[in-house]
């Protein structure tokens, strides 16, 4: 298992043992806890400290914001797919598998730019919304 871990480390380029390292310091609670966070920036003007990564949405999410947050997120985002699959749309339900997937390694969820993306989807795509065809039950 060792192998495998350290194998699966190596190709994410550290982010498994610095993943690790926030989940052993902060733990999982119910309603989340304060995470200190800095720029690159401001990492690399503090003189002799060391940053470390947390690159992962999902364990952000958890940490920051608890268990709770974590699973109303995966709900809504369940409910997005089941919505986006029955009415045939393709191309959200690729945006949305492509955003989740990457958001293992990275956090892209929380970006400026990756969610206007999504919102110029929308606006492209308004006359689904408009005519009722297309709607997200939660």
């Amino acid at each position: 298992m060792d192998n495998l871990y350290y194998f699966l480390d190596n190709i994410f380029s550290g982010r498994l043992y610095f993943m690790k390292l926030f989940y052993d310091n902060y733990g999982i609670s119910l309603f989340g806890k304060h995470l200190i966070t800095v720029t690159t920036y401001q990492s690399h003007l503090s003189s002799g400290t060391t940053a470390q990564v947390l690159d992962s949405f999902y364990l952000s999410l958890l940490i920051k914001y608890g268990l709770l947050f974590l699973i109303i997120f995966l709900w809504i985002v369940t409910k997005a797919n089941k919505t986006f699959f029955k009415y045939d749309q393709v191309e959200l339900l690729l945006m949305l598998f492509i955003t989740l997937l990457f958001s293992f390694i990275a956090n892209i969820a929380t970006l400026v730019e990756v969610n206007c993306v999504f919102l110029l989807f929308f606006k492209k795509n308004k006359y689904l919304f408009d005519k009722g065809k297309f709607k997200i039950g939660l």
